[in-house]
């Protein structure tokens, strides 16, 4: 499984000091949350920042957008993101997200579709096919620190199982909600790809042996 290293909790003073500790940690990329004070309550920074961020570190930046207006997406990938996920709850329609994803790979770079925890899968199969990742929420969007819910890992199975009937077998399934070493070794068994990580490695007295605890399962 790879590893992707949420910028939320960092406060806006300490961010880019922990994006030059994440530059040493051999993680494989950094999961820039981005939220906008609507689609989710909290606030977090947007593409002005993505853009200081990619001028300090090499590591793909996934994007991940919990905002309510997706036709900033634009400036988001010309700031630098490698991938763009947006949420199947922000988008209008299936048609609005067919030609959002659709832009977004035309533009060169990877995107994503993230589901929260009460969304069904049999509602996103329209756009599995538009998508190079899918992102289950095991938490509410919005808030770091909250406890995992281990059911929306029973999604990845019903995911792959409509990815195989479509003959797709090149989109990567994360998890981000709640991960930490205690609870990786259920989400390594549900067959994620990658899994988003946040309160865990930041609050950790030891960021090494953090990383390894989770690579070592």
């Amino acid at each position: 499984m790879k590893i992707s290293v949420s910028t939320n909790p960092p406060k806006s003073e300490d961010l880019f000091d922990y994006i030059g500790c994440l530059n040493t940690l051999g993680i494989d990329s950094i999961h820039c949350d981005v939220m906008d004070g609507i689609f989710v309550p909290a606030t977090t920074f947007n593409y002005k920042t993505i853009k200081e961020i990619r001028k300090v570190t090499s590591l793909p930046l996934d994007v991940h957008l919990m905002i309510s207006n997706l036709k900033t997406i634009k400036k988001y990938i010309k700031a630098g993101a490698d991938c763009i996920t947006i949420h199947f709850e922000a988008l209008k329609d299936i048609a609005h997200g067919q030609a959002l994803l659709l832009k977004i790979n035309k533009m060169g770079i990877k995107s994503g579709l993230a589901i929260n925890p009460q969304t069904k899968v049999d509602d996103i199969i329209p756009l599995l096919s538009y998508v190079n990742q899918i992102v289950v929420m095991t938490v509410e969007p919005g808030k770091s620190g909250q406890k995992m819910i281990i059911e929306c890992l029973n999604k990845i199975k019903q995911i792959k199982k409509q990815l195989k009937i479509l003959g797709i077998n090149d989109v990567m399934i994360m998890v981000d909600g709640g991960v930490n070493d205690k609870n990786i070794a259920l989400v390594k068994n549900a067959k994620a790809d990658i899994v988003a990580v946040g309160n865990y490695l930041y609050n950790s007295n030891n960021r090494f042996e953090a990383v390894e605890k989770l690579t070592k399962v």
